[in-house]
């Protein structure tokens, strides 16, 4: 089941390192825009808590995913190895090709940023690219919040590998926003992408 630029109105993705708000951002944008769906990652993950199937992510067994992987369902697909009690463990992440109307409406999502660069890369000028730049202190302060198993020496590795991916961040994006308080930018953004993909 493929997906070529003719198939596509838009799509909209929010980068960004850990606990930066990119879910936020994405939803915000989404309710915001004309003709705009919120594109809810399908993820092996576990849940954390407070997190809901089918609105925080549709939450699928890790054998389930690498079927639908294999089966060609996500717009594009990541996996990742985080260590979990000291136990290494693959979960995988992914945009439902199925879910979602991409001709007629403009889809929002958040990724990390070398997923993102590859979805631009398949269709160019029909992705924007939207960098959220928060302080570490901050986002670290948000992690642990979020998450009761937060894990110091994990946010610390994962830290370390979003610093190398992200260095160049600014170079690589369309377009950047803050979030120190409450999406810094967010009405411009709006009248950037109406007038990108003439909303």
């Amino acid at each position: 089941m493929g997906l070529t630029s003719d198939d596509l109105k838009g799509i909209i993705i929010f980068v960004g390192k850990s606990a930066a708000g990119k879910d936020t951002a994405a939803r915000l944008l989404a309710n915001t825009l004309k003709n705009a769906e919120l594109g809810i990652s399908t993820t092996s993950r576990p849940k954390r808590s407070g997190e809901l199937n089918g609105e925080d992510y549709y939450f699928i067994t890790c054998e389930k995913f690498e079927e639908d992987h294999q089966a060609g369902l996500f717009l594009d697909a990541e996996f990742y190895n985080p260590i979990i009690n000291g136990e290494q463990k693959r979960h995988g992440y992914g945009i439902s090709l199925e879910k979602l109307d991409y001709k007629n409406n403009l889809i929002v999502f958040a990724a990390d940023l070398a997923r993102a660069k590859r979805i631009k890369a398949m269709f160019g000028k029909k992705v924007m690219l939207v960098y959220i730049d928060v302080p570490l202190r901050i986002r670290q302060a948000r992690a642990e919040m979020r998450d009761r198993n937060f894990v110091l020496q994990e946010w610390r590795r994962r830290d370390l590998d979003e610093q190398t991916m992200y260095k160049n961040a600014y170079c690589e994006v369309d377009w950047v926003i803050a979030n120190n308080k409450h999406f810094e930018g967010i009405n411009e953004l709006v009248w950037a992408i109406n007038f990108a993909f003439n909303q």
